[in-house]
């Protein structure tokens, strides 16, 4: 009988650890993004706009983003986020005349959220550290 309890136990604490994954953020292949721009978006409106062509800065962004992020939600029903004036639009261009966008924004906590994909939580320093990466 103790050895049945013992079995469930494992059995148990197996199944809760493996639910427990990390749904990691789909990005394009370092090797293929050509440039990324980060665009400064208010009140709807773009204003400024900086590029990452290093390789290695590319590189270095992409890596910080999925190592840095956790899912905060699988939906993500809008174009850009809701409920947020202020935030940053990142566009990844990559392969054949192909882009990703992601938009870096602050709430109550600081998120990436790509339209349609997901949305997910980044530390404050890790944003700020991509926002400023130019």
């Amino acid at each position: 009988m103790k050895k049945l309890k013992l079995i469930l136990i494992v059995l148990c604490s197996i199944f809760v650890l493996s639910s427990c994954k990390k749904d990691p953020i789909t990005l394009p292949n370092i090797d293929d993004i050509q440039v990324i721009t980060i665009t400064q978006v208010k009140d709807k409106k773009d204003t400024t706009t900086d590029s990452i062509t290093s390789s290695k800065d590319i590189k270095d962004c992409i890596e910080l983003i999925k190592e840095k992020t956790s899912k905060y939600k699988n939906e993500s029903n809008n174009d850009t986020p809701v409920g947020v004036s202020d935030y940053k639009k990142m566009e990844i261009f990559y392969g054949k005349d192909e882009i990703t966008t992601l938009y870096l924004y602050k709430k109550d906590k600081s998120f990436v959220e790509i339209p349609y994909d997901g949305i997910w939580k980044i530390d404050d320093e890790v944003l700020n550290k991509l926002i400023e990466s130019k």
